[in-house]
């Protein structure tokens, strides 16, 4: 999926970068990205942490995997769950899915 194509995709409304649309918060060092689902006020948003997030290069090369994992959250309007990790895995981005799945999370001691 190239950049283009991610922001053209009918579930995206828009991407911020280096903050939360919605707090102007920036996003702290251990999240990338986050996505804005349905009932949300600002539902088709993704937010990102850097342009990097975003982009490899720029127009039609290849959109990062954090950006597509996030327009997995918004195709499926999952945040976790088997619709998303299923989406994930159609969009090429399934081992970034699978790292965030409950079940590979490790118990912090």
């Amino acid at each position: 999926m190239t950049i283009r194509e991610l922001l053209a995709h009918p579930k995206v409304k828009g991407v911020c970068v280096g903050c939360c649309v919605r707090t102007r918060a920036r996003l702290d060092e251990q999240e990338f990205g986050h996505a804005h689902l349905e009932g949300d006020p600002y539902a088709g948003f993704i937010c990102l942490r850097s342009l990097a997030e975003l982009r490899k290069g720029i127009g039609d090369l290849p959109a990062a995997s954090t950006s597509i994992h996030e327009l997995a959250h918004l195709i499926s309007n999952q945040h976790r769950g088997q619709v998303f990790h299923e989406t994930a895995r159609e969009l090429g981005v399934a081992r970034e899915a699978r790292q965030y799945h409950p079940a590979n999370k490790r118990r912090k001691r």
